[in-house]
């Protein structure tokens, strides 16, 4: 027999509203069967059912027969248990007589819920605890909190964690605070209402549908991260690089060396704050020339690191840490502070140490960071660098 589905419009622990709920259903030709995430109700005549909802005791699951039995011999039919909380139990007499009579004695059929709720709130409030550590960590105890965010962080997922131990949690104490209520009441004396008017409340579905959209998101980013990543070597890159090359701040005399696979080599993936990152290594030698130490044969080296970033607000803050991040390896050393001022990038600086240059600047989305070991001056190379990342937005 086919079934019909629906929404739950009424939260299970609202033991009056659910059982009106119930009981209003029926009048419509549809009784329940069973409920998960769904009610599902088998379509009859429109009959006058009375339902109720008992609390399971310890241990148990299903209500053993000489239970069923019991209840049977007083008009009541056992239907269903749900969420491994509540027996639904059912008659079809207009004179019935009610399962508990004593509303005292009937508040001690909840211990073993109110139990339940307690070690699950505490259980909900120490993984939402461990969960706002894990997304917001960063933030209070790393000292670049963006930049780890951009390079290594998994937004999408930790949000998915965050919704669903949040609503657990909302889950969790606002059903303990109902049950305590029902059996505070319970303890004086005072009957369970069996008969409310109410307002269908779907908040429960939307909660879990923005953590299924989440889900869908974050399996999307990484499948989408997975075939938007690629590492080759520079001369099989068929695209724009959005750097400086080597070869053009050294000239002709200058071969490059492929020694290991990270020299003359290009990668590239995506990350959920960044449309694309690159990682750029080049690695030449000018024969016949030396270092000025007379360390070895001159071998200048340029690495980059280019952000093609999602959100343009946060770029300065970005390099700024990524800046703090590169300096800290140069922090005893002396080095030469240089901030360009040049129209056609929103900022640039050029740090020189030695024989090492660090050149740091954005171009509106795409922040860089390039790092140039040698004798040449790379600040001469801007027009380079400005017109690949200029000719790299314009294919994108």
């Amino acid at each position: 027999m086919k079934l019909v589905k629906k929404l739950l419009p009424v939260n299970i622990y609202d033991i009056a509203k659910m059982e009106t709920y119930l009981k209003n259903m029926a009048k419509k030709g549809l009784l329940i069967r069973k409920i998960g995430f769904f009610a599902y109700f088998e379509r009859k005549e429109s009959k006058e059912v009375t339902y109720r909802l008992e609390p399971l005791l310890k241990n148990e699951y299903k209500p053993n027969n000489d239970k069923v039995e019991y209840y049977r011999n007083f008009g009541w039919e056992y239907v269903c248990t749900i969420s491994n909380a509540f027996h639904i139990y059912k008659t079809y007499e207009k004179e019935y007589i009610e399962m508990h009579t004593d509303p005292v004695m009937q508040s001690y059929t909840y211990d073993n819920l109110k139990r339940k709720f307690k070690k699950s709130s505490i259980i909900t409030i120490i993984l939402l605890f461990f969960g706002v550590i894990m997304l917001f960590g960063p933030i209070f105890f790393d000292k670049s909190p963006i930049l780890f965010a951009v390079k290594y962080d998994d937004i999408s997922y930790k949000i998915m964690i965050i919704l669903s131990i949040i609503f657990a949690i909302k889950q969790s104490l606002g059903n303990k605070r109902k049950i305590e209520l029902l059996t505070n009441k319970l303890s004086q004396g005072i009957e369970i209402k069996h008969q409310v008017k109410f307002k269908p409340n779907y908040s429960e579905y939307v909660f879990s549908g923005m953590i299924i959209i989440f889900s869908i998101l974050t399996i999307y980013s990484s499948f989408f991260s997975i075939f938007n990543r690629g590492d080759m070597k520079i001369s099989q890159y068929n695209k724009v690089i959005p750097t400086i090359m080597l070869e053009n701040i050294e000239g002709n005399k200058m071969e490059l060396v492929n020694e290991s696979k990270f020299e003359n080599n290009i990668s590239y993936r995506y990350n959920e704050l960044s449309n694309q990152i690159f990682e750029i290594n080049q690695r030449g030698k000018v024969e016949g020339k030396m270092w000025n130490d007379n360390s070895g044969e001159y071998s200048p080296s340029i690495s980059t690191e280019f952000y093609n970033l999602k959100f343009k607000f946060f770029a300065n803050k970005f390099m700024e840490e990524l800046m703090f991040d590169e300096l800290d390896f140069y922090r005893y050393k002396p080095f030469l502070y240089n901030e360009i001022f040049d129209e056609r990038f929103n900022r640039l600086v050029v740090i020189k140490q030695s024989e090492m240059q660090l050149l740091f600047g954005i171009v509106d989305k795409n922040v860089f960071y390039i790092r140039y070991h040698g004798y040449k001056e790379i600040d001469k190379n801007i027009d380079e660098l400005y017109n690949n990342i200029i000719k790299y937005n314009d294919n994108l």
